[in-house]
């Protein structure tokens, strides 16, 4: 359960829980793999952790697929070229 709670913190989806999860305590609405809210997946922390936005929301603006990604410093701060 807790594996799930983290997951939903950074994904903004919930995961269905395991078989022997549902085995144990019956089926539950939670049950099943869901996004929680449309917010839960653009706000998930994963998006700041990589440094990108959420396919599909927070366009970074009209004409911005013309340039190559900026990267930023703090991202490469140790990173191997």
């Amino acid at each position: 359960m807790a594996r799930n709670v983290i997951k939903l913190w950074y994904a903004g989806t919930w995961y269905a829980l395991p078989a022997e999860w549902t085995d144990r305590y019956g089926a539950q609405p939670a049950a099943e793999t869901s996004t929680v809210t449309a917010a839960a997946y653009q706000e998930g922390l994963l998006w700041r952790a990589i440094g990108a936005n959420p396919p599909g929301a927070k366009a970074p603006g009209y004409g911005s697929w013309a340039q190559p990604p900026r990267i930023a410093d703090r991202y490469l701060k140790g990173a191997t070229r």
